[in-house]
């Protein structure tokens, strides 16, 4: 595996909407089915550079080589508070290839390094087990989270699971 990350930009939007379309995505996330069809590019103009333009959301392409494999995101972060949510996602036919794994541990490193951030959360839906284990592999364990951290849109698919990681959690787990 060469798994490596990459800012998020506009030239990823056709590699972003061929994957998002797969139902299985939105089975196992909170993207919608069917994606709409300006899906990627909407959220990459809406979300993605406006966000890293003001520092509450980093986001990322995972890429095997050449490859998008996947997404990654820090969402909602909160500098003032030291904290983000990650959320990721990794295209279908990439499944079981350890990509999530790879690309979630770059992203603390980012996260806790870079950003100086203490804490990061997450949320899985219960039927979606495989995300729960690409969190605990890299060092996080689940939480009740607090309300302000679980969104609406995660109960409403479902049985939600949240997690989360520390800083110094992170150092013991590296």
């Amino acid at each position: 595996m060469n798994l490596t990350i990459e800012p998020t930009d506009r030239q990823h939007a056709p590699a972003i909407q061929r994957l998002a379309t797969h139902p299985d995505i939105a089975a196992t996330t909170l993207m919608p089915h069917p994606y709409p069809d300006d899906g990627a590019i909407r959220f990459i103009e809406d979300r993605v550079l406006p966000g890293r333009e003001t520092g509450t959301h980093y986001a990322f392409v995972m890429k095997n080589g050449d490859e998008v494999v996947g997404h990654i995101s820090l969402k909602d972060v909160n500098r003032a508070q030291a904290k983000a949510e990650v959320g990721y996602w990794v295209g279908r036919p990439f499944w079981g290839h350890g990509y999530g794994t790879a690309a979630l541990r770059l992203v603390l490193a980012f996260a806790f390094e870079t950003l100086g951030l203490d804490y990061v959360y997450a949320h899985v839906l219960a039927y979606n087990p495989g995300s729960g284990r690409v969190l605990e592999k890299n060092g996080f364990a689940r939480v009740d989270l607090p309300p302000d951290e679980m969104p609406d849109a995660c109960t409403a698919k479902g049985e939600t699971w949240g997690y989360a990681l520390t800083k110094d959690a992170w150092k013991v787990a590296g």
